[in-house]
Formats: C-alpha cells, sequence, structure tokens
C-alpha cells in the first residue's frame, strides 16, 4: 500500500545531541548536566499538562502559548524573476488557548514595526486585557526563553504592569521551555499556514495573508492586523521601573539573572514585585520588588513605541519595483504595484 513512516523535522538540541554521539569520556563529563536538562524537559511539560487541564474545567483559568512564526516573505511566488530578490518581511505571532483551542494571529510587517520585545510583549499584554474582559482570574503562559523577545525586562514590566491594571486577573505565571524542547500546540498552527501559503500559490502584498491565516484550518483562526500606534513602549517601561538595576533577590540577597529565569510570576497580593524561579522543580519562589519611588510610573499609561511606519532599505525597495516594472513584471495588478511603490523607504 506504499505506506511509510514520516519524522517532522525539528531542530535539535546541541546538548542532547553531543551527548548521544559523544564518547564515553564525553557522556561522563555530561552527565550531571544532561540529567538536570532533561528533569526540566519533562518537568515544564508535566506541569503544561496540568495547567491546561485545570483551564478546561475552570472557566476562570486560561492556560495559552505564544510564539513567533518564521518571517513569512512577499511577493511569494515559482516564477524565476522572484529568485535573488529582496522581498518584505512579515511577522506573524500566534498565541494559542490550550483549554478552547482558539489562537489569535496577530500579524503586521517589517515598515509597521519590528519584532522585538515591546512588538511581543504588546500583543500578549492585549490577549491579557481580553482575559480580563471575560472576568479570568489566573493565567498560565508558556513559551520558548528567546532572551530577545521573551525572556527579558521588557516583558516583565508589561505583567508588573498589567496587573497593576486589571480588574479580574488576580495572578498571572509565564514558564519558559528549555532550549529546542518546547512541544508547544501552537507549532500546529504555524504548520498549517505554512501547508495553507503553499497550496495558496501566488500570494503578492500583505493583505492577501489575512484570509489564507484566517481560514488554514476549519474552525478559523482569529486574525488581528496591528498597525504601527498599536504598539507599546514597554521597554521604556522597564527602563523607568530600573530592573535591569536589581541585582539581588529579597529573600537571600542571591545574584539575579535574567538568563537563569525559568519563570516569572505576578500577583496582585503584591503589585510591585516580581516573583521567579530558576528551576521548575523549584518549590518556592523568589523575588525581586521596584523601588517604592518607581512605582508610580505603573499607574501611568504606557506611550506608543513607533511614531511612524519604519523605511525599508533602499536596495530592498528597488528590488520590489523591480519586481513591478519591465516587459514582464512578476506583479502585473496595477493595485498591487501601487503598494509597494508607496512603501516608505530610504
Amino acid at each position: 500500500m506504499n505506506l511509510s513512516f514520516h519524522k517532522p523535522k525539528k531542530d535539535q538540541c546541541s546538548l542532547c545531541m553531543t551527548y548521544r554521539e559523544g564518547t564515553s569520556e564525553v557522556k561522563e563529563k555530561l552527565q550531571n548536566k544532561y540529567d538536570a536538562h532533561i528533569i526540566e524537559k519533562e518537568e515544564v511539560r508535566r506541569i503544561k499538562n496540568e495547567c491546561k487541564n485545570r483551564a478546561i474545567q475552570n472557566i476562570t483559568t486560561c492556560c495559552a502559548s505564544f510564539d513567533l512564526q518564521q518571517v513569512i516573505y512577499l511577493p511569494q511566488s515559482n516564477e524565476s524573476a522572484l529568485f535573488y530578490k529582496r522581498r518584505l518581511a512579515n511577522y506573524n505571532f500566534t498565541i494559542y488557548d490550550l483549554a478552547s483551542k482558539d489562537c489569535i494571529c496577530n500579524l503586521w510587517n517589517e515598515t509597521i514595526s519590528r519584532r522585538g520585545a515591546s512588538e511581543i510583549s504588546t500583543c500578549v499584554y492585549y490577549f491579557l486585557t481580553n482575559c480580563d474582559r471575560k472576568s479570568v482570574k489566573e493565567v498560565f503562559l508558556f513559551c520558548d526563553g528567546c532572551s530577545g523577545q521573551n525572556k527579558n525586562s521588557v516583558m516583565a514590566a508589561m505583567l508588573l504592569y498589567l496587573i497593576n491594571n486589571c480588574e479580574s486577573i488576580e495572578e498571572i505565571s509565564l514558564r519558559y521551555f528549555c532550549s529546542f524542547h518546547g512541544q508547544s500546540e501552537g507549532d500546529s498552527v504555524h504548520s498549517a499556514i505554512a501547508f495553507a501559503m503553499a497550496k495558496a500559490g501566488n500570494v503578492f502584498v500583505p493583505c492577501q495573508l489575512e484570509p489564507i491565516i484566517r481560514l488554514a484550518r476549519k474552525n478559523p483562526y482569529e486574525v488581528k492586523v496591528l498597525n504601527y500606534n498599536d504598539f507599546k513602549d514597554f521597554k521604556n517601561l522597564a527602563l523607568k521601573l530600573r530592573l535591569l538595576k536589581l541585582k539581588n533577590d529579597n529573600q537571600t540577597a542571591a545574584l539575579f539573572k535574567w538568563t537563569d529565569v525559568m519563570e516569572l510570576k505576578v500577583s496582585r497580593k503584591s503589585q510591585s514585585s516580581l516573583f521567579f524561579k530558576t528551576s521548575h522543580k523549584d518549590k518556592e519562589y523568589r523575588s525581586i520588588s521596584i523601588k517604592r519611588q518607581d512605582v508610580k510610573w505603573l499607574k501611568e499609561e504606557v506611550g506608543h513605541l513607533n511614531k511612524s511606519h519604519y523605511e525599508i532599505s533602499k536596495e530592498k525597495y528597488n528590488d520590489l519595483i523591480s519586481m513591478c516594472r519591465g516587459e514582464t513584471p512578476l506583479i502585473r495588478c496595477r493595485e498591487y504595484q501601487t503598494y509597494y511603490e508607496i512603501l516608505p523607504h530610504q
């Protein structure tokens, strides 16, 4: 019947691969580190399943995972004129509700904003405010430990700001997967979208992405198209709160490092404190607290991240325009050509 097993492609963990393929000397040297690594991987997965079941059984609990999909470059086509051309980068940040299986796809491109910590934090902030409107009391979040987007003072500042200004949410915890061991249900969203993009054929401009992503599965995804003035400057808030200057925890005065954090938690019972764990096996939380004179910033409105659209490079603009010109242009629809002609550029 021509049946075969398919092994899905997946990024491999360097530690695991080095241990598995290493000599007996290498394995002996890495044994303790490898064992601790595997325990952390299995522990966070166990916690995630518990939080997921808790959210399924209780409507006042939410459990979600979030991740940024690989960059979608437009235009997309099989025509040879497209190869070796610089294209417009589009970003899709997905937040997947593990209980309801609903998914919000936050969509923007590089002329709208970048893909840094403030952008990611803004999308999570909008998700949490929506949970607050639904009278959710506790939220469990899971994501990878990318320091440039998820595991940083900017995300922490957003969580502190949210817990100080919400009405229903009482507690939020954010747990980080071990590197290359995410096992997030949200990955299925990216896979479905990639498959839908491949079936769609020619895709020329960002506005065409919305229906493709929305209808990538039978139960449509929710697509939220963001503009440049939708993003909030949580990085500036983190600077005002001086989070990076907090070097020691409140309990033992031990050195605090953002890279060591495996869980962040905020609570309405202690709105100026940031609770954390450096291992998923830890029973007790440690904490750092905002200085009294800085707490006022948590009650003030967060400003906009962007004042206007971003400009793409001159070289990328020229490549995009070249696909709209000539006797045999790749982009033949006049409306699409106009879109690229008016893009802000250097």
